[in-house]
């Protein structure tokens, strides 16, 4: 394997420099509460160079928290990710194989050497991959490597969902009725009749929404194809596919607590994060506090969550997930100590969602699996007594305390995927042509989570800040906030179609719900993305929609403001369309007036050739994402140098073929290269252009994308009576044959991309004449996968 080594050589390892927190001192002999399944104790011991077992953001966020404390890095990448931003931010960098994660990211063999020929003394296994891997936990810790996490005991119990129901059960902590994985199709459908329908199914090991499907039908038949396609996801994201099903709560609130536990027996929780907001059954928005919450439910949930975590001996960063039953309850109902509750499963390693924790509490999470990986005491302002003197048993339960931990202010977390939400959320892949985030963000682990604060002073003494540390985050105008960015990709980076599609994590902190929201819309507009079609327009909308903003919670929330949610605003259409092409052209100008070259993706090469002291006008022939017509003519108004009239005429498919067609007339003012004003009103509005000939326009409504007019060679789904492959990816399975014949919306080819399952759909009835693709065969994008006839 070929090593590429940064920023210091491997023989300096002799030297130790165990970091000091500000809390605690590292002991050098550590005593083990916590026992695998071997009856090994799990390993406790300083170390000074962590091999993070993953990829992406959650790898660039560890990694800065190490070096943060002294701590030296090891990266692991895929040939996919040879040039990634984790291996440029670590101080050494390991290959482990080829792009797919089944051959690196998911061999464990391959991570412990990299761990052994780099000299590493701790590995962290960020979330997904190996990160509840028992065995993988095994075989590190019998080199001596310390696995910062907790034992394998605790990954063995709780990764199995089966097992981990019946440990809570007895343990007295509330679980929905459920049936146990068995081989027999037919003998799991009885089981479901028998629970009741609607029924979930889950894999038995893993998580993040993978391999899940809700059946509401009594039907055999349709359960038998549910099934198989949860068999096929689970063994393909976990290596297992036992399946086990449950009651599906019709209305529920997603809502789960951070514990954390210590080798001394210590088991505390870091109040709840609300994850409510979900599609198909990946979560979108994150929170904390939960809306609504009482606290005490928030006490009671808190207490069950410790008891979860005593009842395995917990050691490190775990996240209980509990089912909240809000059937019956009002939007911005508060939920009061009665409201029932369910455990759901226990996620044995760190979230992705744990900024939105590190938020209001102030905590470095990481910093404290450092800690606690080393065989140290949680942080003593973390632990409280009870009257019998137990420690931990209470901690951070009560937002009245004064020894525990204090909730501040509201967080919220937004996932930016490369998706496209106009075409049922099809992951994209493709290149970062500009990538550009809000101003003054925080890089997650760049300094302590303790010194973000939130001053609510006035403006008028919020001039610099003299005497502060270097680096501290102040916060001096009351409504101004924290605004935090987790990302594993630069400009010009590529987004694969082996990984997940996650481009950043969003995560702002505000005084209250109201001003978090805000600060959300707020950082999601300041976020552009050239390149590659993504979700920041659908989670503005979803921000800003009503239901969410009274608290109509419940993980139906999407499909119940489906068409709010996914409805461009109209409003300011034809403004954003008819800017575009004004500044796009203007651009292009000073690019030819200045002699830009052809190369340079701004450059018209004299297509548009207009000047501002001409009196003429110019014609624009887009075409906007979903295949409307987009005319564009811009005129100088006489006698005025930078005020422009704008005619835009939109005409749709349906509308063109009743001969009617949308039109609007503007007077726009060009005060600066990205300033106009219209009415009065002045605005700012970017224009960009990728290197794919695409336009981008951020407006006030957020970004619209077009592109000059092209014939089109067919949809997405079939082109010429063919049903082509959506993004590339692997085929999992061909459901039909030659001369066969197929129904409207029959399922024909299964693929898989970007760790999901895709199904293609005969658009109406027909015969297959010929079939272009075989199992695990993989097709690039457009492929006539099945001939129709």
């Amino acid at each position: 394997m070929r090593k590429v080594l940064k920023g210091c050589r491997l023989s300096s390892v002799g030297k130790r420099s165990y970091y000091q927190s500000s809390y605690n001192v590292y002991s050098s002999n550590p005593k083990s509460a916590s026992k695998g399944d071997d009856g090994r104790p799990k390993l406790f011991k300083p170390f000074d160079r962590v091999l993070i077992a993953n990829r992406g953001e959650i790898a660039c966020r560890i990694i800065r928290t190490a070096r943060r404390l002294g701590l030296k890095t090891v990266s692991v990448y895929s040939d996919a990710d040879a040039n990634s931003l984790h291996t440029r931010l670590s101080d050494y960098s390991y290959r482990i194989g080829p792009p797919p994660s089944s051959q690196s990211y998911l061999l464990p063999q391959a991570i412990h050497q990299a761990a052994l020929e780099t000299s590493a003394t701790a590995i962290h296994p960020g979330y997904g991959f190996l990160s509840e891997n028992s065995n993988f936990l095994s075989l590190i810790e019998s080199s001596q490597i310390v696995f910062i996490g907790p034992s394998q005991h605790a990954i063995h119990v709780m990764g199995n969902k089966q097992l981990s129901k019946n440990i809570m059960a007895a343990n007295n902590i509330p679980v929905v009725p459920w049936a146990d994985p068995t081989p027999n199709s037919s003998d799991l459908f009885k089981a479901a009749q028998k629970i009741g329908f609607p029924i979930i199914m889950k894999p038995v090991h893993g998580g993040g929404g993978k391999g899940m499907r809700i059946v509401y039908e009594n039907d055999e038949k349709y359960f038998t194809e549910q099934l198989e396609g949860s068999k096929r996801e689970a063994k393909n994201s976990f290596g297992d596919d036992l399946v086990m099903i449950e009651k599906y709560v019709q209305k529920p609130r997603h809502v789960e607590f951070q514990v954390f536990g210590d080798s001394k027996g210590n088991v505390v929780q870091l109040f709840e994060r609300d994850c409510t907001v979900q599609r198909r059954h990946q979560k979108v928005l994150e929170e904390s506090p939960a809306p609504g919450m009482s606290a005490a439910l928030r006490r009671k949930m808190g207490e069950a969550a410790i008891r979860v975590g005593k009842a395995v001996g917990y050691v490190g960063a775990g996240t209980v997930e509990f089912i909240v039953d809000v059937e019956g309850t009002k939007p911005g109902q508060e939920l009061g100590e009665d409201t029932k509750f369910y455990f759901m499963e226990m996620n044995t390693r760190l979230q992705v969602e744990h900024p939105v924790t590190e938020l209001v509490t102030g905590l470095d999470l990481v910093e404290l699996q450092f800690n606690v990986a080393m065989g140290n005491e949680l942080p003593e302002h973390l632990l409280t007594k009870n009257e019998g003197g137990e420690s931990g048993v209470k901690g951070g339960a009560f937002l009245e305390s004064s020894r525990g931990l204090q909730l501040k202010g509201h967080a919220l977390e937004a996932r930016i995927y490369a998706e496209d939400p106009d075409n049922n959320f099809l992951p994209q892949t493709g290149k970062l042509y500009q990538l550009q985030f809000p101003k003054n963000f925080i890089e997650g682990g760049s300094i302590s989570p303790e010194q973000y604060t939130l001053h609510k002073e006035s403006p008028a003494t919020s001039s610099a800040a003299s005497g502060t540390r270097a680096n501290q985050v102040v916060i001096k105008e009351r409504r101004k906030g924290i605004v935090r960015v987790d990302t594993g990709v630069r400009q010009g980076d590529v987004v694969s179609v082996f990984y997940d599609p996650m481009i950043a994590k969003l995560i702002v902190l505000g005084d209250d719900r109201e001003h978090a929201m805000q600060l959300m819309d707020e950082a999601l507009q300041q976020t552009e993305i050239v390149g590659i079609k993504n979700n920041i327009n659908f989670l503005r909308r979803l921000v800003n929609s009503q239901g969410f903003k009274e608290g109509d919670l419940d993980t139906g929330f999407i499909p119940k403001y489906e068409q709010q949610l996914m409805q461009e605003s109209s409003a300011d259409k034809f403004a954003d369309y008819g800017i575009g092409a004004l500044l796009l052209m203007l651009k292009q100008q000073n690019l030819e007036t200045s002699g830009g070259n052809n190369n340079n993706p701004w450059s018209s090469s004299g297509r548009y050739n207009w000047r501002l002291n001409l009196n003429s006008s110019n014609r624009f022939n887009f075409e906007d994402e979903k295949g409307n017509d987009i005319n564009v003519e811009v005129r100088k108004v006489e006698g005025e140098k930078t005020v422009f009239d704008v005619e835009v005429r939109v005409a749709g498919k349906e509308k063109k073929e009743k001969g009617k067609e949308e039109k609007k007339e503007i007077r726009v003012r060009v005060r600066g290269e990205e300033e106009i004003e219209i009415g009065g009103e002045r605005r700012e509005v970017k224009v960009k252009r990728d290197e794919e000939g695409r336009v981008w326009v951020f407006g006030k409504e957020g970004v619209r994308r077009m592109k000059e007019k092209e014939v089109r060679s067919g949809s997405s789904g079939a082109a010429g009576g063919g049903l082509m492959a959506p993004m590339p990816g692997k085929v999992v399975r061909v459901m039909v044959k030659e001369g066969e014949k197929v129904k409207k919306g029959q399922a024909v080819v299964i693929m898989e991309a970007m760790k999901m399952e895709h199904t293609i759909r005969a658009v109406e009835d027909g015969e297959v004449e010929s079939v272009g693709c075989r199992a695990d065969e993989f097709v690039e994008f457009q492929r006539v996968l099945v001939k129709m006839k």
